[in-house]
């Protein structure tokens, strides 16, 4: 007997040495140790809990002391955390953050519990314990860091609604002088060295759109809104498009184009607008950097992985093999030398590569240096005909539109509206035209128009509600002009009916092949 009493007063004797050493390290380490015991409400806990809760030295607590040193609005955390460690299932274990306002100095400190409840043999709580810590300089970096991020994403937010109102008010005039020029050089009668000049013109015009475009898209990479709308495309149908929309500047340089389209499978899953648009990209480029009566050759082949492989081939000035790996990063031309040459901001090809990588394709160059040319690659993975439900209706077509066809134009911008008219009308078009929702309105109910063309910023309402209206039958087709060229701007276009967005200023060719299209469509 006196031996078993001996072992078990050194067995205290440890424990309690134990116990010591952990209340000295948690004490050295600033944390509070605490021991509550319902079924009689005392709380054991050391100094450092009456430190934290801002108590007097050697306060005695009880729970009504505990729960009136915590803020009124943190209690809740207390009543539902004992509930739900109480609850059946429950791990007995918590971990809660609550705030604390001292009943000496007021002051207001974030403390982070952790405990345990322990049970007695019929289930009831029998034991409290565990450890608080101050967290205070945790919590205001905490809020710190949201704040600035919050205050980041507002900067960004409000920078954005910057860039598309300033997109807007650039593009907006830019509209009826490329109308006006185009309309100038159908004439005949008008001398070669005007035609000249109205030429550089409408190319720097046109080359002032594509700088806004380039850094709205940049803008949208950067933050990551570059948003794809994918579709069954005929990559054949979108390179002869691309083509069409490229085919005076080809022709200015008498640039020669050659056309390899072997690929059987040329079918793939893909933004029609997105891909037309770095098709369009390289072609330019290809245009901008091959000298007159120079070829650009453009191929495609299904590789051995089911993909299709796109080659654009020029006989341009080349690209040196060290810049070939930055070739595909923003505002890199190939040197200081060929931007002070031929202009730009070198955004177009870090664009392309941004949209082929969201495809899941791959874009590449490949050239021998100075003067050789070079060739640039796309893949892309292609679709199987069979999984096509139908044939793929191309993206122009040879069939002639009505030229008699009634077209709704609707344009609050005189100048724009006053160009318009006169292009459509000269390509054989009958106009209706209106400045506002309500004149539109009333036309739409006199006539029996085919195609709407309507911008979406009008006096008395919008675009969108006016093709909503309209496009109820299913017999009328819209393409909606925008200062606006947002990803967010084009869906909402689409999705109040319009079957194709044009982002000002707009392209007297593109706009013709689009009309031609879908009128064609609907004949």
């Amino acid at each position: 007997m006196m031996e078993q009493q001996k072992r078990l007063r050194e067995s205290e004797q440890r424990l309690h040495v134990a116990e010591e050493r952990i209340r000295l390290a948690l004490e050295a380490a600033d944390v509070g140790i605490f021991d509550y015991y319902p079924a009689v409400g005392v709380i054991r806990w050391s100094d450092r809990c009456n430190e934290l809760f801002g108590l007097p030295a050697g306060t005695k607590p009880d729970y009504v002391t505990y729960l009136n040193a915590i803020h009124p609005d943190d209690r809740h955390i207390i009543h539902e955390t004992i509930r739900e460690v109480l609850s059946p299932g429950s791990t007995g274990h918590y971990e809660i953050q609550y705030r604390a306002i001292g009943v000496v100095d007021s002051r207001e400190r974030w403390l982070e519990e952790k405990g345990r409840v322990l049970l007695d043999d019929a289930g009831r709580p029998a034991r409290f314990l565990g450890t608080i810590l101050e967290i205070t300089e945790r919590k205001l970096a905490e809020d710190a860091l949201k704040k600035a991020k919050q205050d980041a994403e507002d900067a960004n937010r409000a920078k954005d609604q910057f860039l598309a109102m300033l997109s807007h008010e650039l593009r907006t005039p830019l509209t009826p002088v490329l109308m006006t020029i185009a309309s100038l050089q159908r004439n005949h009668d008008i001398p070669d060295n005007a035609r000249r000049d109205l030429e550089v013109l409408r190319r720097n015009v046109e080359l002032e759109a594509l700088l806004i475009d380039d850094l709205l898209d940049l803008t949208r990479i950067a933050h990551g809104k570059l948003e794809l709308r994918n579709d069954a495309i005929d990559v054949h149908a979108s390179l002869n498009y691309a083509l069409g929309v490229s085919a005076s500047d080809l022709n200015e340089k008498q640039i020669n184009i050659q056309l390899d389209l072997a690929a059987k499978e040329h079918h793939c899953w893909a933004d029609a607008a997105r891909l037309q648009q770095v098709f369009w990209n390289i072609i330019k480029n290809a245009v901008k950097f091959t000298p007159a009566r120079g070829q650009l050759r453009i191929s495609t082949r299904n590789d051995a992985e089911h993909y299709i492989v796109i080659d654009f081939t020029d006989t341009g000035i080349g690209i040196n093999r060290e810049l070939q790996p930055r070739i595909f990063d923003a505002f890199e031309q190939g040197g200081s030398g060929v931007t002070n040459r031929y202009g730009g901001l070198g955004l177009g090809l870090a664009i392309s590569k941004r949209v082929i990588d969201l495809h899941g394709g791959k874009i590449s160059v490949q050239s021998e240096g100075r003067g050789t040319g070079a060739t640039f690659t796309i893949k892309l993975k292609a679709m199987e005909t069979s999984l096509l439900e139908g044939p793929a209706y191309p993206l122009d077509h040879d069939g002639s539109a009505e030229e008699s066809a009634e077209i709704l134009l609707v344009e609050d911008h005189e100048d724009t509206a006053r160009a318009l008219r006169r292009m459509l009308e000269n390509a054989g078009y009958q106009v209706g035209y209106a400045s506002t929702l309500a004149s539109a309105r009333d036309l739409a109910a006199k006539r029996r128009f085919r195609l709407v063309i309507s911008d979406l910023g009008l006096p008395d309402g919008s675009g969108l509600d006016l093709m909503g209206e309209l496009g109820d039958s299913g017999q009328l087709r819209g393409i909606a002009l925008s200062g606006f060229g947002a990803d967010s701007d084009v869906a909402a276009a689409k999705a109040a009916g319009f079957a194709e967005h044009f982002t000002k200023p707009v392209d007297w060719e593109r706009l013709r092949h689009t009309i031609h299209r879908l009128l064609d469509r609907r004949s």
